[in-house]
Formats: C-alpha cells, sequence, structure tokens
C-alpha cells in the first residue's frame, strides 16, 4: 500500500518489489523479490473470486486489508472501460481488422454505439459508407491479373521440372532392370557350377563302381583256376608276424611300463601332445619283449594313476592299487597327468 501510486506509475517493477523484500528484510521476514510478487498475485486472484462471488468472503482472511487498495482499482476499470478505436480516413486500416473481415469492424461499431460512445461518424450511415470503401477495394485487390510473360516462365519452369523428373525415373527403372539381369546371370552362373560338379561326382563313382567289378569278377576267374591251396610248413628263417597279445596285462608287463614311463617323466610334465611319447613307450616295451602298442600303454595307465588317485584321496583301500609304491615313486602325492 505504501508503494501503490509508485507500482501505479512504473513500468517495470522488478526494482519496487526487490525494495519491498529488502523492507521485509530489516522486519526479519527473509523473502526475495520473485516469493513477493508470487504471494501478490495469489492474494489478488483471491480477491477477485470474493468479489465476483465464486468464493465465500470468509475463505480469504485477508480480505479487509486488499479491499482498501483493490477495490480502487476495480472501480476504476468500471468508469474507464477500454473503447474501441474507430479508423480515421487517412490512417490505413490494420489487416487483420477492416481489410481481412469487414464484419469485426461493424462488431466495433455497433459495440461503440452500444457503449455510447461520442464518434460523430456513428450511426448506419456511416456504417454503410465504411462498408462500401472496404468492399471497393477488395474488388480493386480482386481484379489483378498474372502477366503473359509470367505464365510462360512458370510453364516453362514446370515443363523443365517434368523433363529431369522424367529423365530421373527412366535412369532409376533402367539400373533396376541392369541389376535384376546381373543377378539371373549370377544364378544361372552358379546352377551351371553346380550341374558341372554333380556330374563330375557322378563321374568318379561311376568309374569307381566300374573297377569295383572288373577286380571282383578278376578274383573270382582267378580263384577257380588255381585250384586248392596249398599250405607250405613255416621254416625258422621267415619272418612271423607278430601275434597279437590278449588286453589283459600280467605283472611284469605293468611293472615294466610303469618303469619305462618313469624314466621320461619329465618329458610327459613338460609336453602337452604326448601321444608321441606313448608310442616311444612302446617302442621300449617291444624292444624289451612286450608287444603292446601306445594306445594299449595309455589306456592302462590312465587306470593305474585313476586306482592310485583315489587310494591317494581314501576313497579305496590301498590294497586295491597293488602299484601303489611304484606309482608314488614316479608322481608322488600329486594326481597324473
Amino acid at each position: 500500500m505504501e508503494l501503490d501510486q509508485r507500482f501505479v506509475r512504473a513500468g517495470r517493477k522488478a526494482q519496487l518489489w526487490d525494495e519491498i523484500a529488502e523492507k521485509m528484510r530489516k522486519d526479519c521476514n527473509f523473502r526475495d523479490a520473485q516469493q513477493c510478487r508470487d504471494k501478490w498475485e495469489k492474494l489478488s486472484a483471491g480477491y477477485k473470486e470474493v468479489q465476483h462471488g465464486l468464493k465465500n468472503r470468509e475463505s480469504n482472511p485477508f480480505f479487509d486489508e486488499l479491499h482498501p487498495l483493490l477495490a480502487k482499482k476495480s472501480i476504476k476499470k468500471e468508469k474507464h472501460p477500454k473503447r474501441l478505436r474507430w479508423p480515421k480516413e487517412k490512417e490505413v486500416a490494420p489487416k487483420d481488422s477492416a481489410e481481412a473481415n469487414p464484419d469485426f469492424v461493424a462488431k466495433e461499431i455497433e459495440e461503440e454505439e452500444f457503449q455510447g460512445g461520442g464518434n460523430p461518424r456513428e450511426g448506419s450511415e456511416g456504417v454503410e459508407e465504411f462498408e462500401a470503401g472496404v468492399l471497393a477495394r477488395k474488388k480493386r485487390k480482386s481484379l489483378k491479373y498474372i502477366a503473359a510473360t509470367d505464365l510462360a516462365v512458370v510453364q516453362s519452369f514446370l515443363e523443365s521440372v517434368t523433363s529431369k523428373y522424367q529423365i530421373f525415373f527412366k535412369d532409376l527403372l533402367d539400373s533396376m532392370e541392369r541389376r535384376q539381369q546381373q543377378k539371373e546371370q549370377l544364378r544361372d552362373e552358379i546352377e551351371e557350377r553346380w550341374r558341372a560338379e554333380d556330374r563330375a561326382q557322378r563321374c568318379v563313382f561311376n568309374s569307381a563302381m566300374i573297377l569295383l567289378t572288373q577286380n571282383l569278377l578278376g578274383n573270382q576267374a582267378g580263384n577257380a583256376g588255381a585250384g586248392p591251396a596249398t599250405v607250405h610248413p613255416s621254416s625258422p628263417d621267415r619272418p612271423q608276424a607278430p601275434k597279437k597279445r590278449s588286453e589283459n596285462w600280467n605283472c611284469s608287463e605293468v611293472l615294466q611300463m610303469i618303469k619305462i614311463r618313469g624314466q621320461i617323466q619329465s618329458r610327459f610334465s613338460s609336453s602337452t601332445r604326448r601321444m608321441g611319447l606313448w608310442e616311444e613307450v612302446a617302442e621300449l616295451l617291444v624292444a624289451d619283449g612286450v608287444r603292446r602298442d601306445a594306445k594299449q600303454c595309455k589306456e592302462k595307465w590312465d587306470k593305474l594313476m585313476a586306482a592310485y588317485k583315489d587310494v591317494a584321496d581314501g576313497k579305496r583301500e590301498r590294497r586295491d592299487s597293488p602299484y601303489f609304491a611304484e606309482l608314488t615313486a614316479i608322481v608322488g602325492r600329486r594326481p597324473a597327468e
């Protein structure tokens, strides 16, 4: 209320709200300018709702304090309503009022007559003259035509654009057609390659079947002409093929294999490809008169180590591994690979 006159005269009121916040700060009410302004707008809105009958007076506890200040502003608005201005004769009417919408201008005139305005040109004659002027200006504007040269330029431009689009679509269709032809040609080449490979495989198969048939027929003819085969007694000078031993290992063979395996233990520990080492173990066994191949040696060693590991882990008794002492001497307490 103290700064009301300055609020009425001032354009920008941010400085006044800063001044209000400073005065409140001196009274130990710490609010900034924006908070003061927001609170005033809420109070004004609440006062207007009570003034217009939207809310009860008891709902606004500050109505009595706001009424002396805000009642004057509402009275001034009622005494001095906003009047609509009649356009002068020499003044150009705005586009969004007279020329764009003559009915809007007539409506403004009627509002001024209703409110009791004192324009000397009020009345039906002034309205008719004004509407006639507006219609005449609209008619003059509608009489404008496009020149023949402009039509020719537009027509030539449209023709050039149309020709460019035609060329573009023609090139596009040609490229799509060429691409389709290339795909078909590639597919034909692939199919021809497959047919050639199929024919070659068939020829190889037919040749193999012919050779097999000829061999079978030749063997049958040779066996029929040779008669019963004679058995020659084996002579001590002729080397005999080694007899295949049974898969069961005896105690001496196992001990010999464990001994040879322990001799090359360091090589087994440092090597990742051990099949060659097992072949070497088999060759050493053959040299000692034990005919076992690398696969048999490896399988026997794996079985021995599985039993040794169970005994070492306490899963089985020591008598279940008769070679526990020999294996411990080679690998110790760690499981072998």
